[in-house]
């Protein structure tokens, strides 16, 4: 009698054990190690950091239909990417000089100068879907990390948190701006970077084939540009897609050049 009480009572235990742990139906969130930014950090960043990039770096420019329309392609290449759902921003510098940047946690800038150099919306989606890879990949933040340390990352950070955080001393932002303006990628990462771009290209609906002829008005080398035209080809030989020059040209070119 008592052997089988015991029985029942740890059948009784073992139920409920197993009752309370179907209740956890979302493990929690682990957090970043010690030596890395997770991704609320790195959204809080790009937050914290972007206006005085933007300031840095040519200010905004002041066409509000050509922004408009620049975050439209972006905003459409974005949701193509592995994380669609990053708050992504796209901002026009009103600089000459053709330049693409990123920061971490999903924000763009494209310059005046590279807008004046594209030919269509399918190379303007290039340029874009190549610094939203760039982010992805993790080489945006691994460039900072390599100028930058982490706990001046993480001061920064702070102020870019829902509710904002204290202001970050003024030099550890003068550090990050300076280290995004003087930003280079290795050849590894610029390779991975193409080929990404070409697959969010493609999934947005957009010609892949053409992100050679974005890669020309940057001046890119030869090698890099016959890869990218072997790659496309040879993934996406079938593969149209939108080009849209006329719209570029309205939207785009015809407004930067004026009347």
């Amino acid at each position: 009698m008592t052997r089988h009480l015991s029985l029942t009572i740890a059948l009784v235990l073992l139920l409920v054990a197993a009752v309370a742990g179907c209740g956890e139906t979302q493990p929690r969130e682990a957090s970043a190690p010690a030596d890395r930014l997770g991704l609320d950090a790195e959204v809080a960043l790009g937050r914290a950091l972007a206006p005085a990039v933007e300031e840095a770096l040519g200010g905004r420019l002041g066409d509000l239909a050509v922004q408009a329309y620049v975050r439209t392609i972006g905003q459409t290449v974005g949701r193509s990417t592995p994380q669609p759902d990053l708050p992504y921003r796209f901002v026009v510098l009103d600089d000459g000089v053709p330049r693409g940047y990123a920061l971490p946690g999903g924000v763009v800038f494209i310059t005046r100068g590279l807008l004046e150099r594209l030919g269509s919306e399918a190379q303007l989606a290039a340029a874009l879907g190549r610094q939203l890879a760039h982010i992805n990949a993790g080489h945006v933040k691994a460039a900072l990390m390599e100028k930058v340390d982490l706990a001046a990352l993480r001061r920064v950070a702070a102020a870019g948190e829902v509710p904002p955080g204290k202001p970050p001393p003024k030099e550890d932002v003068a550090r990050l701006v300076e280290a995004v303006r003087a930003s280079a990628y290795s050849a590894e990462a610029e390779r991975e970077a193409d080929a990404l771009a070409l697959d969010y290209l493609a999934a947005a609906g957009y010609n892949p084939n053409h992100m050679a002829a974005c890669l020309r008005q940057v001046s890119a080398d030869e090698d890099r540009i016959r890869r990218v035209t072997d790659i496309a080809e040879r993934k996406y030989a079938e593969r149209r897609g939108r080009v849209a020059e006329d719209e570029y040209a309205r939207e785009v070119l015809d407004r930067l050049r004026g009347p």
